[in-house]
């Protein structure tokens, strides 16, 4: 049996089917996705051979890339990158990394002085948002490992813990943007006990930041939205759907109603807008697509094209110049 990072073995008796005796570690390096799918690589053949996939430290590069796909390396560490993301002023970014045995840690690094600073916090991590005055960063977080994520946010300068911005549903909840002046929060919400065929339970929520902190309906249809965006003037929110059949960037207004607009045609996932929100990013397997956007007199997009193409992982971020993208290389094993 395993416990997370370890395989054990202990006596068993056939004749009352428990075991006998006490558990003896048979590997303390062994991947058991605790965090995630929950179960240990492993295998025994019927002559007792045992395979399994060892834990080990990922070597993943934080990388700039232009819009020609030409690869400039960003003087951090290699390490376990799952996520990045920009603060506003660019001098800073917050990353989230897997580590060997399977821990998670949300870091934060400073570009000038080329340092990474980890969060006290311990837990699982996953979705990031910068709020736009740069002192705080939204996370999802799971305190312990076997509880879902919540929305918390942690100050960028470490000064205080992550603190819950939500009540306790049972919900995975996960933050996605900021509003520009950073009293609203776009979070994605999966509720596993209320899925059916009339809603697959992944849907975008508004969390207002100011008085009563209480998760509101943004879009909610028999079809999985997530990942929303804000669009700099906080006028337009950019999200992908399934909807098609497919995963495909769609945008609408916020607050709505209002039509929507499908900006991917051939799939895509993980938009992000330019600063000057006149145009929309998005990834399509290992393309990186941008699409023009025009909102005055009426909202109008352009036809997708493709700006580079290479395998770097989805957690990435733009510039605000929209010249380069802080992307996350794979490791090379």
């Amino acid at each position: 049996f395993s416990r997370p990072g370890s395989l054990f073995a202990a006596p068993f008796s056939l004749k009352r089917l428990e075991t006998s005796g006490s558990p003896v570690p048979l590997l303390d390096d062994l991947v058991t996705n605790s965090n995630f799918k929950r179960c240990a690589e492993y295998a025994f053949s019927q002559e007792g051979t045992l395979v399994y996939v060892p834990t080990r430290q990922l070597q993943r590069t934080l990388v700039w890339v232009d819009r020609k796909g030409a690869v400039e390396r960003v003087p951090f560490s290699p390490g376990g990158y799952e996520e990045v993301a920009l603060s506003p002023d660019e001098g800073r970014l917050a990353a989230i990394t897997v580590e060997r045995r399977e821990t998670m840690a949300l870091l934060f690094g400073d570009f000038a002085r080329g340092t990474l600073s980890r969060s006290t916090a311990d837990g699982m991590f996953q979705a990031l948002a910068w709020a736009p005055d740069g002192k705080r960063v939204a996370v999802g977080f799971g305190p312990e490992s076997r509880k879902q994520y919540g929305v918390y946010w942690q100050s960028a300068d470490g000064s205080t813990p992550p603190e819950r911005l939500t009540s306790d549903t049972g919900a995975l909840e996960l933050p996605n943007s900021f509003s520009p002046d950073g009293s609203l929060l776009l979070v994605g919400v999966h509720k596993f006990r209320d899925t059916s065929s009339a809603n697959t339970g992944w849907d975008i929520f508004v969390l207002p930041l100011t008085g009563e902190r209480t998760l509101r309906p943004f879009l909610q249809t028999k079809f999985g939205e997530i990942f929303a965006q804000f669009s700099p003037d906080g006028r337009w929110v950019a999200y992908h759907s399934d909807e098609s059949g497919r995963l495909e960037v769609f945008v609408r207004p916020y607050p709505g109603p209002g039509p929507k607009w499908q900006i991917s045609t051939e799939g895509g996932q993980d938009a992000r807008w330019s600063r000057s929100g006149r145009e929309l990013f998005y990834r399509n397997g290992d393309k990186m697509m941008v699409v023009d956007i025009e909102t005055k007199p009426t909202f109008r997009a352009g036809r997708p094209r493709t700006l580079f193409e290479g395998r770097f992982l989805d957690g990435y971020d733009v510039a605000s110049d929209g010249t380069r993208f802080l992307m996350i290389k794979p490791d090379p094993e």
